[in-house]
């Protein structure tokens, strides 16, 4: 009987923290496997990376939840250790889990249609991050200006998920198929099939692609649209050129589809990403000035987790943006010519030409 208690005891000590860091643990997991399920059969990792997705929401809803239920006791001290709880300064970054990677927003297309109910969810965890901040206001406050820094990037990062969705979902696959013509990517002349013809070629004829997984046909397009497609394409003299042109052009449609990388390509999606990089490097440096003596070791390692290991997350999200195709191709239209040679010698190490885009292989 005894034990028992002391085990109840042990759990309610540890609950949040410990859901905490297995929120922030299958965020990671998430962020660097995301992007592998594109190139890779594997059916291990695909169950595994499936089991994250579907468990990475639940868990920081139920903690979110947990916070909010501590009530009074976020703002009190520990009777045995004396300490306060950092669990209010944890609650945003449940927000910022919620928003997703940016490897990764849907496992499966069906999934971009729930969108709304995605939108919905923000409103009530929005509600929820907020309560637990006035709850946690009184001996707190000198840590309420950083968390409001990880509250702003939840906030952005969620909206940026529920944009991706809705980029993908079925509705919009029919309502930004007509806007092609206002795409400015470089179109270059072909000479022996050059590799970087093949990238701008596939970087401007994607979005067309798009068209057809809205049940559009070729004609229906505008006649530039259909030249690009059908009569440009016959220019490439190497079936090996046409084939890697199909394979760039799934890729980025797939990337269109299930992850946030649509948001690389709009100003406003930059800008916000922005706000998120420095909001989170704020808060870091905020936290890591404010005195802590109030606040138990375990807390402050735990924090420590969660903002060390979001600002690993947005330099590594900063330079995949960079060694991007986009990021060339946009860089080549607006004539920055050594910065183009600079991002095209960075993106052929990343992708050399003979990488697949793919896993090589088809469902039967």
């Amino acid at each position: 009987m005894q034990l028992s208690i002391t085990l109840v005891q042990l759990w309610n000590e540890w609950e949040i923290r410990l859901l905490v860091l297995l929120s922030f643990t299958l965020q990671l997991f998430l962020f660097f496997t995301g992007g592998r399920r594109r190139r890779s059969s594997n059916k291990l990792l695909r169950f595994s990376i499936w089991l994250a997705y579907l468990g990475a929401d639940m868990i920081a809803f139920y903690t979110l939840g947990q916070i909010s239920r501590l009530g009074d006791s976020i703002n009190s001290r520990d009777p045995f250790t004396g300490t306060m709880s950092l669990a209010f300064f944890w609650a945003p970054f449940l927000l910022v889990h919620l928003g997703g990677q940016d490897t990764i927003t849907a496992f499966s297309s069906e999934d971009n249609n729930l969108w709304l109910r995605h939108f919905l969810n923000l409103l009530v965890e929005v509600s929820l991050a907020l309560y637990v901040f006035w709850k946690s206001m009184g001996n707190n406050n000198q840590l309420l200006v950083p968390a409001m820094f990880v509250f702003v990037s939840g906030i952005i990062k969620y909206w940026e998920r529920i944009w991706a969705l809705k980029y993908g979902s079925k509705t919009d696959l029919n309502s930004t198929t007509s806007n092609y013509e206002n795409n400015q990517l470089p179109l270059l002349s072909v000479e022996q099939d050059r590799y970087c013809d093949i990238v701008c070629y596939a970087l401007r004829t994607a979005r067309y692609i798009r068209g057809f997984l809205a049940g559009r046909a070729t004609f229906q397009m505008g006649h530039e649209i259909r030249f690009t497609l059908v009569e440009y394409f016959g220019r490439f003299a190497e079936h090996g050129a046409k084939l890697k042109i199909i394979e760039m052009e799934l890729a980025i449609i797939y990337d269109d589809l299930y992850t946030k990388a649509v948001l690389f390509r709009t100003w406003t999606g930059s800008i916000f990403r922005c706000v998120v990089h420095v909001s989170t490097v704020v808060a870091f440096v905020l936290f890591y000035a404010n005195r802590k003596e109030s606040y138990s070791r375990v807390d402050i390692a735990v924090t420590y987790a969660l903002l060390i290991g979001s600002t690993f997350m947005e330099l590594v999200s900063i330079i995949m943006a960079m060694v991007s195709p986009w990021a060339w191709a946009f860089l080549k239209a607006r004539n920055f010519h050594w910065l183009t040679n600079l991002f095209w010698s960075i993106f052929n190490i990343v992708q050399p030409e003979k990488r697949l885009w793919w896993s090589d292989s088809m469902g039967q």
